[in-house]
């Protein structure tokens, strides 16, 4: 549907005597909040205890766990990028997370099954609802709001604060359901709640009919209904080659590296269509999506080869009680809400005095922070002659991995929605996401690398494995830093407006408007 129209709608629809809208935030932004909170839930249940379940319940090998977790995770980037072109082009944001929500619930539903039966099955439906669900929930959000709404960015705020909920939640209270219900009501919580918050997503749109409509298709009622079919078919058909490609991660990894290689090609050459500075900022672009690779990499490993680090490498005692391992995986979240405030406002104090640093600086101090994260962990086990670290160097290593997270992400998304030609937004954003698909399978191999040959998971046996990968990482994130920073100089440049006459005014702005959706 065209903007203005969606506009006119909107509008009338939040003026009308059943108004759903409050002075300062739309109510259903709070809805849609929590329908996203409902998702990032069962998501992050999944997610922290995977690999665990794999290595523990179904008995696969901790290579084996790395590698299915790592091509699951790597398709899981690449199927928004076709949800997201059938809401545009056919379904609707509305209907495409409907669907996406419906396949999450049987997805993580199919995985409470007991056995390996539906176990593939099950994540195949899992990357083919996120496909449908996580590109279009940002977009359903924008539609809440006019063009230049002042609103709009504190909307985004609250929908951001609700994405860290979801993924706070879940470490803090899964240990105590697997604890007494077992492993499997784990996954059938995640099932309940990802339909609950489908429910809400349901019911809540109902008063709202002109959020997520289906695009103004020039066609009949029959061809509407023979592209729906085409739709159901086709993605019945990805489910089992999803299945397959996670069934042999090999595969996987060379699909998503050739894809990835071909896609970064294409977007390099496209970049010669436009005039210097702006193909400048796209190499920039390219530059920062090509680092966050490496930063990806080691951040990935908490969910793979961390994880059964702090399960067997960590002293996880605190006086009579045992920290269940999946606990360690809110402290990420934890840390992003705690400090994200504070670096917001950091750098406006920063700013004010023009001390702000430039976006590769951030970047280069995020690669640094994150580096150190993994640096301490091989010193800390050189101290222990257990081979198992006290909970305090992983706490430290989690808080040092997430303030470089929060100067890497955030930062790099905004600086590529702003400096890319208007025409060329989703392109480089679908090249970010391809970085990261590109990122989890390495993360993958690279869990690989901690495993002793006799696959035991004795601490001692098993930490110098742990010391040697971890340390790598961590001094291959320092030199990615330190390089960085030796080309901060040219980056800059690359940057400056100075040579720049009406180009900025025509391509950024409108990059602008979209960055705050």
């Amino acid at each position: 549907m065209p903007e203005e129209v969606v506009s006119l709608k909107q509008n009338h629809f939040e003026n009308s005597p059943h108004s759903f809208c409050t002075e300062k935030q739309p109510r259903m932004l709070y809805l849609l909040c929590l329908t996203e909170l409902f998702e990032r839930f069962g998501h992050y249940v999944m997610r922290g205890i995977l690999v665990l379940y794999m290595s523990k319940i179904l008995l696969f090998s901790n290579d084996r766990s790395y590698a299915i977790f790592a091509g699951f995770s790597a398709l899981l980037y690449l199927a928004p990028f076709l949800g997201g072109h059938l809401a545009d082009k056919i379904l609707g944001t509305k209907r495409a997370i409907l669907v996406g929500g419906i396949l999450l619930t049987l997805g993580y539903g199919l995985l409470a099954v007991p056995g390996t039966k539906y176990f593939y099955d099950a994540l195949a439906i899992i990357v083919a609802g996120s496909g449908f669900f996580i590109p279009n929930m940002a977009g359903i959000v924008g539609q809440l709001y006019e063009k230049n709404d002042a609103r709009r960015e504190g909307g985004f705020s609250i929908f951001y604060a609700g994405i860290n909920l979801g993924a706070l939640i879940p470490p803090i209270i899964i240990a105590s359901v697997i604890f007494k219900f077992g492993w499997h009501a784990g996954f059938f919580l995640a099932s309940i709640v990802v339909l609950f918050g489908t429910l809400i997503f349901y019911f809540s749109l109902r008063n709202a009919p002109y959020v997520g409509e289906t695009p103004e298709l020039k066609q009949n009622y029959s061809k509407k209904i023979l592209q729906y079919f085409l739709i159901a078919l086709g993605t019945l058909l990805l489910i089992s080659f999803f299945s397959e490609l996670i069934k042999k991660p090999d595969l996987a990894n060379k699909i998503v590296f050739t894809s990835g290689a071909c896609f970064f090609v294409y977007a390099f050459r496209k970049s010669f269509d436009f005039p210097k500075t702006q193909r400048d900022r796209l190499f920039v672009c390219f530059f920062l999506t090509l680092f966050s690779v490496i930063f990806e990499v080691l951040l990935q490993q908490t969910a793979m080869s961390m994880t059964i680090f702090v399960e067997d490498n960590v002293q996880r005692n605190l006086n009579s009680w045992v920290m269940p391992t999946v606990m360690f995986h809110a402290l990420n979240p934890f840390f992003i809400i705690l400090c994200a405030p504070l670096f917001a406002k950091m750098w406006l104090w920063l700013d004010r005095r023009n001390f702000n640093p430039s976006v590769p600086t951030k970047f280069a101090y995020g690669t640094l922070l994150i580096g150190a994260g993994f640096v301490i962990l091989p010193f800390a086990i050189s101290q222990s002659s257990t081979g198992k670290i006290g909970i305090i160097w992983i706490v430290l290593s989690y808080f040092l991995q997430s303030s470089g997270e929060l100067l890497v992400s955030p930062v790099g998304l905004s600086l590529i929605t702003e400096m890319s030609p208007r025409n060329m937004v989703g392109l480089m954003m679908g090249l970010w996401y391809f970085a990261t698909a590109v990122a989890n399978s390495i993360a993958g191999i690279v869990s690989q690398w901690t495993i002793v040959a006799f696959s035991v998971n004795n601490p001692i046996i098993t930490a110098p494995a742990y010391a040697q990968t971890f340390g790598m990482l961590g001094v291959i994130s320092i030199i990615a830093g330190v390089m960085a920073f030796a080309a901060i100089p040219r980056l800059k440049s690359m940057l400056s407006v100075k040579n720049e006459v009406s180009e900025r005014s025509h391509a950024a702005l409108p990059s602008l408007n979209l960055s705050s959706s």
